[in-house]
């Protein structure tokens, strides 16, 4: 790796570790994992699809390491933004439903952080995910443990009462009231949002292993109990951290790696227990 790649990759990490903590977590082991994938594969540029991509930083990230990315979101003002913001010829923004994905290239890594949850057949998207890797391609993808405290407690409440709905609509009339309304630059990061599949670590085991796909690594996200709200992630960074040493069953969420099923090429990591 050259000198200026080691630094812009160094950049990105140091960016990675101001995220919030659960998204930096899940950020900083993609980007060392890219890191190790490119040097023992010795490939300059890696083909990315970021599924679900949100506010565009994971892609926009890898855009400026050099990689051509696909991200893909199904909503069309988060694409507009993340299109407005977007500098790189490499990396383009597609208005896109993940459980209709329709692509005709294939991919070095497919990424798809906090999205199976959102789906009423992940199933179907992780099948396509086998398609549209290239021979020896991977996925990275993460999940919440839908029978962690968070998911228990608050995201089935607002899930089955449609508070969710309700608390933005108040937010943004307070906002209104007090002059505060205007078109956002970035995307606020949600705590709560609707999830329609609720895992288990062996229903997910089950999921990737009928869908054609074999899991590689696994790493823990958090334990689930505490949100990403500004004043509490002192609290989240360190329940990130004591996530690390508990058993799959019991963490809050996971961070996988995949590959097609009977191809098991010399992939960066450990294997999966």
């Amino acid at each position: 790796m050259t000198e200026a790649k080691t630094t812009a990759r160094d950049t990105v990490l140091e960016e990675c570790h101001r995220f919030p903590p659960l998204l930096a977590k899940r950020a900083v082991f993609l980007f060392e994992y890219v890191a190790r994938y490119v040097s023992e594969r010795r490939l300059d540029r890696l083909s990315v699809l970021d599924v679900g991509c949100g506010p565009g930083l994971i892609s926009l990230a890898l855009g400026s390491l050099g990689h051509e990315v696909v991200a893909i979101d199904r909503h069309p003002k988060i694409i507009q933004q993340c299109q407005s913001r977007n500098s790189f010829s490499h990396v383009s923004f597609l208005e896109c439903d993940a459980e209709t994905l329709d692509l005709d290239q294939q991919f070095d890594i497919i990424v798809a952080f906090e999205v199976l949850e959102h789906l009423q057949h992940p199933d179907l998207l992780l099948t396509k995910f086998s398609e549209l890797m290239k021979e020896g391609g991977t996925a990275v993808i993460s999940i919440p443990n839908g029978y962690c405290p968070w998911e228990l407690f608050v995201s089935r409440l607002y899930h089955r009462t449609r508070l969710l709905q309700i608390s933005l609509y108040v937010k943004d009339k307070i906002r209104t009231l007090l002059h505060q309304a205007r078109e956002r630059d970035d995307v606020e990061i949600q705590p709560f949002c609707y999830h329609s599949t609720f895992f288990t670590f062996g229903k997910l085991k089950e999921l990737i292993a009928t869908s054609g796909l074999h899991i590689l690594q696994v790493r823990h996200s958090d334990l689930g109990l505490f949100p990403e709200y500004r004043w509490m992630r002192p609290l989240k960074r360190i329940e990130c951290m004591i996530a690390n040493f508990v058993p799959h069953e019991i963490a809050g969420g996971w961070i996988l790696v995949v590959e097609r099923r009977g191809k098991l090429p010399a992939t960066p990591g450990t294997r999966a227990d």
